[in-house]
């Protein structure tokens, strides 16, 4: 997926036309800060619970626009892109962090090791 996004990312621009804007200053913060959301979820290891925690939102809303932002890279990409990576090639799930995996673990078996007193 990140190859497509790499090589098929338009500006701004080109985007905000895609939904009606409200006020032209809050279409554009709003994609701002979209991109910002997708940028950090696809290129680094942070998971939906970590960017939601950050801008205050929930694991479902950072999921749903990440997807949106893709998608809408997608349909306004050239014939030649959609051809090469079509939309039901992207995978938007993540494994959990190692460190969250972890966490999960250890709190799943701590009764395990517990001694009975």
């Amino acid at each position: 997926m990140l190859d497509f996004l790499t090589e098929a990312t338009p500006t701004s621009i080109n985007l905000h036309t895609t939904w009606p804007p409200r006020d032209w200053k809050h279409t554009v913060k709003n994609w701002a800060r979209n991109f910002t959301i997708a940028g950090l979820y696809l290129k680094t290891d942070k998971i939906l619970d970590e960017i939601g925690r950050s801008y205050h939102m929930t694991r479902e809303n950072v999921r749903q626009i990440v997807k949106k932002v893709v998608i809408a890279i997608h349909t306004n990409s050239s014939q030649e892109m959609q051809e090469r990576f079509s939309r039901e090639s992207f995978n938007y799930r993540k494994p959990l962090s190692l460190a969250i995996r972890k966490r999960i673990l250890k709190a799943t078996t701590a009764h395990l090791f517990e001694s009975p007193c």
